[in-house]
């Protein structure tokens, strides 16, 4: 999720929140994700094994068009993913930048956001990401291949994210099967 600044009118950032699962009262609220200046958010978290994998965007300058998911789509931004160790977010304590595994981003790409990011579930620890941009058609629906374990391009053949979307349209949503 996202919320804007503390203090501020002009910029939101990345937010996640532990809920107690007894009551609903929240245990805490971290967004010392890494935005200071710009606004970012995550459109999607996916808890496999002991790490949990958000998808999302940073780097967007201002709080217009805070539109995502099935509301719609952000406008500009930097797509990221991040690994976060799930001793992390169990934690009593907000996890901050620092607890993240590591972050992959696609600056300078024309994607804007990431999705999802689904593990694939192979021997190899592959992670696939949905990423999103609007420059072209093709990018609105677009597949990369990361290692799991350090967020690295897996292979040569997925170097690039694939650019599907001229041929299947805005993607919001991925399943890995």
């Amino acid at each position: 999720g996202w919320r804007t600044a503390q203090g501020s009118t002009t910029y939101g950032q990345r937010t996640m929140w532990k809920l107690r699962i007894s009551d609903g009262t929240q245990v805490w609220s971290a967004s010392s994700l890494g935005d200071t200046s710009t606004t970012g958010a995550y459109e999607m978290i996916d808890v496999t094994g002991d790490a949990a994998y958000v998808a999302g965007f940073y780097g967007k300058n201002d709080l217009t068009e805070m539109s995502f998911k099935s509301y719609g789509n952000v406008a500009d931004g930097i797509a990221i993913v991040q690994r976060f160790p799930l001793s992390a977010l169990a934690s009593a304590t907000a996890p901050t930048a620092t607890d993240a595994t590591w972050s992959q981003s696609w600056s300078g790409t024309g994607f804007v956001t990431a999705k999802a990011a689904r593990p694939i579930g192979d021997a190899a620890g592959r992670l696939a990401v949905l990423l999103y941009g609007e420059a072209t058609d093709a990018k609105s629906a677009s597949v990369a291949v990361l290692s799991a374990a350090t967020g690295a391009a897996i292979s040569s053949v997925w170097a690039q994210p694939k650019e599907y979307g001229g041929g299947h349209g805005e993607a919001t949503d991925m399943q890995v099967c």
